[in-house]
């Protein structure tokens, strides 16, 4: 077992294994991310819009309803949650949660 000095980890079988974090709150993410020896996977709804021309950092997740345009960038272990926009050159940092927001680039 690969575990933290808290005593949180997975079995060695699953070590370098493709995985997703669900972990709404951001330190909380990034910190047992960063732990877990696993590449991160993106991951988006069905029904969200995410362009294939915006990059998506590893441990990224597009929920339900949210939308990405043309030129935005969504950076590493981000949640663009529910209804959430990246519009036009903006920049979506890491690990961050925006929910119900509406970014503008420039």
């Amino acid at each position: 077992m690969c575990t933290d000095h808290w005593g949180w980890g997975l079995p060695s079988e699953y070590a370098q294994s493709e995985a997703t974090i669900a972990i709404g709150e951001s330190e909380s993410r990034q910190l047992h991310g960063e732990k877990l020896d696993v590449s991160w996977l993106v991951e988006v709804n069905t029904s969200a819009v995410a362009y294939s021309e915006v990059p998506l950092g590893h441990g990224t997740a597009i929920f339900a309803g949210a939308a990405t345009q043309p030129e935005a960038t969504i950076e590493a272990s981000t949640i663009l949650n529910t209804t959430a926009r990246a519009d036009h050159d903006c920049v979506v940092g890491n690990v961050v949660n925006p929910a119900r927001v509406h970014f503008t680039g420039k």
